[in-house]
């Protein structure tokens, strides 16, 4: 297990930063910032508050690790698999196809970037910022995977 994020006096504190993001992300996509709990992030996260806080921050900090690893894990899935080697349009797909289970799996809780965006639009530059600077990694992708689908006749333009 990994130490805590910040040092802090006491007894030490230690568990999966990583793991505990990812649980983090998914009680926030499914509550949204505003209607997230301390008691429902403890109850996600197996952690009491003052773990949470010293380890992340208050709530408004923790939300922007949430997202940068939301960006690091799910936004860079995607990004890879549009990069993978083979066809650019069967790579197209298969992030279509995977966002499709995740609606299915997932039925009311959309994206968490748009989620986001649309709870906060640009209120929280610090939540923007990550959302933004992710999304234009993933248009570059599909740019570049499109581009490639056209140059090897899979994906044709019509203008």
């Amino acid at each position: 297990m990994a130490q805590a994020a910040k040092e802090m006096p006491g007894r030490p504190r230690e568990f999966d930063c990583e793991a505990t993001l990812a649980k983090a992300v998914d009680v926030f996509w499914e509550y949204g910032f505003s209607r997230i709990t301390y008691a429902l992030l403890e109850q996600a996260t197996g952690l009491h508050r003052q773990s949470i806080v010293y380890a992340f921050g208050d709530k408004k900090a923790l939300f922007q690790a949430v997202l940068r690893h939301y960006a690091k894990t799910r936004v860079q899935a995607a990004i890879d698999q549009l990069k993978a080697p083979g066809s650019p349009l069967t790579n197209i797909r298969l992030i279509f196809d995977s966002w499709f289970r995740d609606v299915q799996r997932r039925s009311t809780t959309g994206c968490l970037f748009v989620n986001t965006s649309g709870e906060f639009g640009r209120a929280e530059p610090a939540f923007a910022q990550v959302i933004e600077q992710s999304t234009q990694q993933l248009i570059e992708a599909f740019e570049q995977a499109i581009q490639a689908g056209q140059c090897q006749g899979e994906i044709v333009s019509l203008h």
